[in-house]
């Protein structure tokens, strides 16, 4: 996927995170242990705690200031391979604790941080063309040294992993009244 692409997928996913914001209780709390210990709610909450370290790490590299920057370094081989085929695999990281959610993430709170992220990314998707030449890593706690185009590439590979995730919580929870569900499958009554 090139940086182009990279940068109308993660305006997509930004959108998606904000539309989630938008369900019901029942549907953003749900939680479907046989799929994911954490509700779609803490899922986005998580994404994005991630995306504000991320779209920092990207603004910082540009800057070329901060005590993070590291002249070199390298992504580990799995985070290559990550970053190459545009994948997470599931259940094999835990998220460090910075960005773990609250149990019960606050829909206010997370509307707010979700604005913080479309301000950042709508400031850096103009430039994203050019973060390829941004000199520079700085380190992931888990792939290690990334440049500014991979951690671009990076926010969007992890935020739609968490989308998918959520949507795989909502496919499968359990709807206790399906009439008064409005993500009933079977559509309206008449």
């Amino acid at each position: 996927m090139t940086t182009e692409a990279d940068t109308r997928a993660l305006h997509a996913a930004l959108l998606r995170l904000g539309e989630a914001l938008a369900w019901p209780e029942e549907r953003l709390y749900a939680v479907v242990p046989s799929v994911s210990s954490w509700s779609p709610a803490q899922h986005v909450q998580h994404a994005l705690i991630a995306l504000r370290r991320i779209f920092a790490a990207v603004k910082e590299l540009r800057a070329g200031t901060g005590e993070a920057i590291e002249a070199s370094g390298r992504v580990t081989l799995p985070g290559r391979a990550l970053l190459l085929g545009g994948w997470i695999p599931r259940g094999k990281a835990d998220a460090p604790d910075f960005a773990v959610p609250d149990a019960v993430p606050s829909r206010a709170g997370m509307s707010d941080t979700h604005a913080g992220a479309c301000e950042r990314y709508a400031e850096l998707a103009p430039v994203a063309a050019t973060l390829r030449s941004v000199p520079g890593v700085i380190t992931h706690p888990i792939l290690k040294g990334m440049s500014a185009s991979q951690w671009w590439r990076f926010a969007r590979i992890h935020t739609e992993h968490h989308l998918a995730i959520m949507d795989d919580v909502d496919r499968h929870r359990v709807v206790t009244d399906p009439l008064a569900d409005p993500v009933d499958p079977i559509g309206e009554v008449p």
